[in-house]
């Protein structure tokens, strides 16, 4: 994983180590490229201001290129390549457009999200229910699993990761 500066991963976990004005961003390992589709399955054991999503990158990110270094101490959606969803109200936003979706989220609660290459799609879930597509027409590329953390005494965990090879 990769991880703003504030941030503490342990395993499959990332903790927020401090109250973060503007918040700090995690990227997972596993890269979703075409004729995948993947859900992750997350647990938010505390907080309510968490964001999770996926994130678009490239080859610079492996080598610690100083544009992924200021991106994981900000909201990873706030970028063009990042698509999130808000704990807080159940907004989603992408290149720091923000708009109203489904049902917010806190901690004890399980959130899905869903990546299907194939389709373009970015759907998120709230429990085993659905909040519908979030995202249509994702740009084909390489993308991470993506989780914003703005403040002290929050945390979330992988609970679990799907992976299927999507037929053409």
């Amino acid at each position: 994983m990769y991880a703003g500066t504030q941030l503490r991963i342990e395993g499959d976990s990332c903790l927020s180590k401090n109250s973060i004005q503007d918040g700090n961003s995690a990227l997972g390992s596993l890269e979703v490229t075409k004729d995948m589709k993947v859900g992750w399955t997350l647990k938010i054991m505390q907080g309510t201001h968490a964001a999770v999503g996926v994130m678009r990158t490239d080859d610079s990110l492996k080598k610690n290129d100083a544009k992924y270094r200021k991106l994981l101490n900000t909201i990873f959606c706030t970028d063009r390549l990042g698509y999130g969803y808000f704990g807080k109200d159940g907004g989603v936003m992408k290149g720091g457009k923000y708009r109203k979706y489904g049902n917010g989220y806190k901690a004890g609660d399980t959130v899905t999200v869903l990546l299907d290459m194939a389709t373009s799609q970015v759907e998120f879930g709230k429990g085993d229910k659905s909040q519908g597509i979030a995202f249509s027409n994702i740009p084909i590329g390489s993308y991470r699993l993506a989780v914003m953390l703005p403040k002290k005494m929050h945390k979330v965990v992988i609970e679990k990761v799907q992976v299927w090879q999507v037929d053409k």
